[in-house]
């Protein structure tokens, strides 16, 4: 083998049955977390003030 030579491609490795288990746990209990936050606190998020705080724009230079 040549050290110039490329390494031999990785295999790629396939999604098992655990894989999909612990996708679908989190998927739960992300919507666990918003159920709660939705039903449980009844807090209406004013979500025009929150994307003030993510993304801003500057009246000065005209630039977000």
């Amino acid at each position: 083998m040549n050290r110039d030579d490329p390494p031999p491609p990785m295999e790629r490795r396939k999604l098992t049955k655990v894989d999909f288990t612990l996708f679908a746990g989190v998927i739960l209990v992300v919507a666990y977390a918003v159920y709660q936050v939705n039903d449980v606190l009844v807090y209406k998020w004013n979500w025009g003030r929150v994307t003030n705080f993510i993304i801003r724009f500057d009246k000065d230079s005209g630039t977000y």
